[in-house]
């Protein structure tokens, strides 16, 4: 069991237990519409909720290259144990997501197309969401996928 840093009064385990040290008791985990559980931990009177995946990660998993997401390995959103997740990259996470089934491609909105990485095989769902992931300024992005400027990427509409 491991300490969090900025929450002194909130343990985890390796299983993805939350533990409350001043009374001892674990936290009751909160199921997201998202399909994750979170916990609300509190600093100073203000609460704060914080998915319990990513304060495992935080608490037992090195990053050293600086990471920004937590995977879960066998796809299953509310199995936090540490053997269980990894940090990787928003491209990383979404080719797990595709070849695993997790994520798959669908056209609920006419306006949104999908956008196809020629490189990796990778579809996103729109030019918001695979700015979002890519870390691509989103206009920056719509204007190579139109043809309005030089396109940068091995991004293309599908």
């Amino acid at each position: 069991m491991k300490q969090l840093k900025n929450y002194q009064n909130y343990s985890v385990t390796k299983e993805g237990t939350v533990i409350n040290n001043k009374t001892n008791r674990e936290l009751k985990p909160i199921n997201g519409s998202d399909g994750y559980y979170y916990v609300g931990l509190s600093n100073k009177s203000k609460v704060k909720r914080f998915a319990i995946h990513r304060i495992v990660a935080s608490a037992f998993l090195s990053n050293d290259e600086n990471k920004r997401e937590v995977n879960h390995i066998n796809g299953i959103k509310t199995d936090n144990r540490v053997e269980n997740i990894e940090w990787v990259t928003p491209s990383e996470n979404m080719k797990h997501a595709y070849k695993f089934g997790l994520k798959i491609a669908n056209r609920k909105t006419i306006n949104n197309k999908f956008v196809l990485d020629t490189e990796t095989g990778i579809f996103y769902n729109s030019a918001r969401e695979a700015s979002r992931l890519l870390g691509i300024n989103e206009n920056t992005l719509r204007g190579y996928l139109t043809g309005i400027n030089p396109n940068k990427t091995s991004l293309i509409y599908a």
